[in-house]
Formats: C-alpha cells, sequence, structure tokens
C-alpha cells in the first residue's frame, strides 16, 4: 500500500526509490475503525489512483516551496515529476521538518525511512534543496518565482500557565533532541500520542514521570491499532497518569494542579509541555495580497498528522 511498485522496483535493483510503510496503520484504522476508505499516511494516491493522476505540464512554472517537512517535500517531489522547474527552501541544516523527532521516541524509528525517501527523490528529480535559509518577503520579491508554495509547518505550543517560562520548563521537542536535560523526576503536561510518546522516551532513561491531561482518557489522537499497544506498553512501567487534571502552577519545586477539581501539588525536577503545536505561519501572513499564486499547505494552515500534509502536497503539486 505504501508503494505499490515495490516487488517491481525490488527486481530492478531500485532499492532507494522504494517508499517503505512507517508502520502507522491508518490504513487499518480507515476500514477497522472509522469505517472508511482506505488512505495513507505516505502514498497519497493509495485508494485514489483515479483522482489523483500525474500529468506533465506544457507550461513548465519556477516554483519555490519554503519548507522542507513532508508535505512541502512532497508538494516538491510532484511538481518536479511535472517538470517543473523547483527550489526548495528549509531554515535547518536538514530536511525533515517535525518528521526529524517523530522517529526519535521509542517503536517510532519507521519514519526516518520516509525522510530518506522523499530526500532521495528530491535529489534524483533536480530539485534544488537550499538549507539554513530563512527566506523573506524580500527573497521572494527579487526572485520572481511563478508560484510559492508555503509549508513552513507548526511550532509547540506555550500555554498560558504561570511560571512555563522557568528555567525547568522544556518542551518535548526540547527533551527528545537533547538541546535541554530532565532531572529525575518529571512531569509531562498533555497526554496525547507526543506526550505519550516523551514519557516512554523518558522511562527507558530510569526517569520517574507523571502524566498530566485535562481529557478523561490518554492518546485519544493515536490510530485506533495502534492506540491499544501504546496503553498496553505504559501500562507495564511505573508511569504515573492523572486524568482530567489541568495544571495550574509551575514553579521550581513542581507543578500545582487540580485533579477531578481538587488541588494537589506533584513535585518534579523538570516539567515537560505536550499541549499541542500553533502554525508558524508568518511569512504567510506577510504575503497575503502582495503576490499571486501563493499557496499553503500542512501545519502553516492547520496543525494535522504527516497524512494530511502530504496529501496536500501532492495535490497542490498536481494541480499548480
Amino acid at each position: 500500500m505504501a508503494d505499490p511498485m515495490l516487488p517491481r522496483k525490488t527486481a530492478e535493483g531500485r532499492l532507494d526509490d522504494i517508499r517503505h510503510c512507517v508502520a502507522c496503520c491508518n490504513c487499518w484504522s480507515d476500514l477497522a475503525g472509522r469505517r472508511v476508505p482506505i488512505g495513507c499516511s505516505v502514498n497519497a494516491r493509495m485508494g485514489k489512483e483515479r483522482e489523483y493522476t500525474l500529468t506533465p505540464t506544457e507550461t513548465p512554472k519556477n516554483i519555490w516551496v519554503i519548507g522542507g517537512g513532508p508535505g512541502g517535500m512532497e508538494a516538491a517531489r510532484i511538481a518536479a515529476k511535472r517538470n517543473h522547474k523547483v527550489t526548495l527552501f528549509d531554515n535547518r541544516d536538514r530536511l525533515g521538518g517535525q518528521l526529524l523527532y517523530a522517529d526519535l521516541p521509542p517503536h517510532k524509528g519507521e519514519w526516518r525511512s520516509f525522510i530518506t525517501y522523499q530526500s532521495g527523490q528530491l535529489k534524483k528529480l533536480g530539485v534544488k534543496v537550499e538549507l539554513n535559509k530563512e527566506i523573506q518577503v524580500e527573497d521572494i520579491q527579487s526572485g520572481r518565482p511563478d508560484a510559492v508554495i508555503v509549508a513552513t509547518g507548526a511550532r509547540s505550543l506555550i500555554p498560558p500557565i504561570e511560571g512555563v517560562y522557568g528555567p525547568n520548563v522544556s518542551t518535548c521537542v526540547d527533551v527528545l533532541t537533547g538541546r535541554k536535560t530532565v532531572g529525575d523526576e518529571a512531569v509531562i503536561i498533555g497526554a496525547g500520542a507526543v506526550g505519550c510518546e516523551t514519557a516512554e522516551f523518558l522511562l527507558e532513561r530510569g526517569k520517574k514521570v507523571t502524566l498530566i491531561e485535562m481529557q478523561a482518557e490518554i492518546a485519544p489522537d493515536v490510530d485506533f491499532w495502534n492506540r491499544w499497544i501504546l496503553l498496553d506498553r505504559l501500562a507495564k512501567t511505573d508511569l504515573r497518569i492523572m486524568t482530567e487534571t489541568s495544571a495550574e502552577e509551575i514553579n521550581s519545586e513542581g507543578v500545582r494542579v487540580k485533579n477531578q477539581g481538587q488541588a494537589e501539588f506533584i513535585a518534579a525536577d523538570s516539567v515537560v509541555l505536550a499541549v499541542g503545536a500553533r502554525s508558524y505561519n508568518a511569512l504567510l501572513n506577510e504575503l497575503r495580497g502582495k503576490f499571486e499564486n501563493i499557496h499553503a499547505i500542512g501545519d502553516c494552515v492547520k496543525p494535522q498528522k504527516v497524512r494530511q500534509a502530504v496529501d496536500e502536497g501532492f495535490r497542490i503539486g498536481m494541480t499548480i
């Protein structure tokens, strides 16, 4: 499903061209959980083969893609396959966007293969990639591309909690990448997929972890088939899970919470934020009304999953 041409590519020795399954189980969750037509996180054409077709363009354009995450890379890949001249810019030193962090927690290593596949395809298709480049409006004015695809992604959301900017507070990205260290006892605020995965990451390193969540359940955003496996793994650890709990204040000694209406203080050396993401769309907002042929995809429009970003990247690459 991730790559219907896998047998042929293998037989021809084109192993670098294989788009591997990343074990997200979106496909099975579609059928068994959501009961909707099947799809794939890394193959936008899955289940839409007649609708999603690629026709070489008769009027090649000079296209700039701003952002090298999965959506931006997919848009660049598809546009290049249609014979457009494509340049992709990213302000990091590597392509991958949020996927650079997605494969760091335990049991998530398959996502690295998708970065490898997409970046490899861009090279083969002749897409010009410029890293460590923060594109400004002036660059677009001087470069005069025919079209711009903005895929600048999202950044960690910082909630309005007293003490949230204290020295003992980190985001999940800070923790997973090692930019900030975590003490022996940690509280993670937010128990969606990212919070739960970061909890596993810290537990493997011998930390004592408390996971707090405002909702009645944890990991509601994890797909049907993977969720029960994740919950089963967490149940075998000494992770403390507090649902229907909100963080009221953070200080140097821990977090004051309200647990089902009752005040409680959780002692901790470190506090980790996992409360979601916010769109990073400063460039998009500056461009609106100033240029024609500006397109936005992925998290810079609305934080979402890889599947939606790849789908949007394919569709804009197919139609631009």
